[in-house]
């Protein structure tokens, strides 16, 4: 995995001479529109500078190594290291971070995430699966708290068994 670290809350990214780095310009500040970028067992990932400042974590130093969940709603959680859990992938053209219409747009959603991670809300594990060779856990739900947590240098995440309905086949149908 390679993260790009921020520096004094902006990200830098070296640019190859045919690149532009387009900068916003807001009252009293000055924010990259380059994405923090990271690999994770070969899926780069992009998440605006804007979003991770407008949820104030500059600075931010997990406590633990994985965010807080609330033990009382959710049974037999488990942390699993990031390590073990194989790349999320979505179908072309569709990014880690979506909108959704239950749960709003992706930048609604990671500025969410990452504020409670800050704050040390209580947030609902990832589900899991067991995975293929070479990971041993596939995810089935909550790319974007899973890549948030990457991001926020958490080591490990929170996680509950799921079901991965792509292995259930109906025989005789």
């Amino acid at each position: 995995m390679r993260l790009t670290r921020h520096n004094a809350g902006i990200r830098s990214h070296a640019l190859e001479s045919d690149e532009r780095d387009w900068i916003l310009f807001l009252p009293f500040r000055r924010m990259a529109l380059t994405p923090m970028k990271l690999t994770h067992h070969g899926l780069q990932v992009e998440l605006l500078d804007e979003w991770w400042v407008e949820a104030e974590m500059t600075g931010f130093v997990p406590r633990a190594a994985t965010y807080r969940v609330d033990h009382n709603l959710f049974e037999n959680v488990r942390e699993v290291r990031i390590e073990e859990v194989g790349p999320g992938h979505r179908n072309p053209g569709v990014g880690i971070f979506n909108d959704s219409e239950e749960e709003g747009t992706a930048r609604e959603r990671v500025v969410r995430i990452l504020r409670g991670f800050r704050l040390d809300n209580a947030i609902p594990p990832v589900k899991i699966v067991e995975g293929r060779y070479p990971y041993r856990y596939k995810l089935v739900h909550g790319a974007h708290r899973f890549y948030c947590s990457l991001f926020a240098g958490f080591t490990s995440v929170p996680t509950i068994e799921g079901f991965d309905w792509h292995r259930f086949r109906l025989i005789g149908t």
